[in-house]
């Protein structure tokens, strides 16, 4: 009952670290919105395949190392906030060079040319997300605190737990690209675009203000 109490708990923390608002969900809002579903699934599959990446080293102990020398998760943080305000002055040029959004979101044929460059800012955004190591290091502490350690636990959290990934990011992607979204964007386009600047802009203050062990929170 304990080892089951854990992984509840365990699985509960990544969901709410993982669904609740942060970098990586407003990217592929925006991207979606903007791009269309093609786009939007493309980034998540990026950001998905870094968090299985930093699942796995947290399972196999070197999140743990990361949290354990705050100095690297602070380089990590630097790198992070440079990359966040470097996606905030993207969007501030977008306003600033009044660029129209295009004519019609969902037309996929025209993303195919553009896939791999979705897919690494995807990743290259939840790599450098010092917050990403830390809820997938706390969702194995939490998972393995009410019983030995072993294979088979840790192979179920970072398994249930990626598949959550799965569905939250694909999720989001799915549900901004819908023809009634899109739609609606295209009347508030300029002001959401500059409410995604000020947000990259805060996350990246966080990122190189913010002490490493609150950005969990």
């Amino acid at each position: 009952m304990d080892y089951l109490y854990g992984l509840h708990i365990a699985y509960l923390t990544y969901f709410i670290g993982t669904a609740s608002p942060g970098p990586a969900n407003v990217a592929i809002m925006q991207i979606s919105l903007e791009k269309g579903r093609l786009a939007g699934l493309t980034l998540a599959f990026g950001i998905i395949t870094a968090s299985i990446f930093w699942g796995t080293l947290a399972a196999f102990g070197l999140g743990a190392v990361l949290v354990k020398f705050p100095s690297m998760l602070q380089l990590l943080s630097i790198i992070g906030g440079v990359y966040m305000f470097w996606l905030s002055y993207n969007n501030c040029i977008k306003i600033i060079n009044k660029k129209p959004l295009p004519e019609d979101t969902n037309k996929e044929n025209k993303q195919e040319n553009k896939k791999n460059k979705y897919y690494l800012q995807g990743l290259a955004l939840h790599l450098t997300n010092p917050k990403a190591i830390l809820v997938w290091s706390t969702t194995i502490l939490l998972g393995t605190q009410n019983s030995t350690p072993n294979l088979y636990t840790l192979y179920l959290i970072v398994f249930v737990c990626a598949a959550m990934g799965i569905s939250i990011f694909c999720g989001y992607a799915l549900l901004f690209s819908n023809k009634l979204m899109t739609s609606f964007y295209k009347k508030i386009y300029k002001p959401f675009t500059l409410f995604v600047a000020i947000f990259f802009i805060g996350a990246g203050l966080t990122l190189f203000y913010k002490p490493v062990s609150a950005l969990l929170f």
